[in-house]
């Protein structure tokens, strides 16, 4: 499995900017295959992704940044924070 993702990762770099379906057939594969090894780039943080669903778009994590390009450590931070429900009183 590590070897397929140091591929995946391989061609993100090298072609930046691309969603899974314009990944899978330049390397050769099918979609479905690329699944696990772009979500464990991305839970390692070799990889980045911009967009949501079929606007996905992969880019090479440059080493050593662990927060998302453009986004202020605290800014970061404060988006993982639940927030609360309106009408709903917060427990004791």
């Amino acid at each position: 499995m590590a070897a397929i993702a140091d591929k995946v990762a391989a061609y993100i770099s090298a072609h930046p900017g691309q969603g899974a379906e314009e990944i899978a057939p330049g390397m050769g594969v099918r979609t479905k295959e690329l699944a696990l090894p772009i979500k464990k780039l991305l839970a390692g943080r070799r990889i980045r992704r911009e967009g949501r669903r079929r606007a996905t778009k992969y880019f090479a994590q440059a080493v050593g940044t662990t927060k998302p390009k453009g986004l202020p450590s605290s800014a970061a931070a404060s988006r993982s924070r639940r927030r609360p429900v309106p009408g709903r009183a917060k427990r004791p």
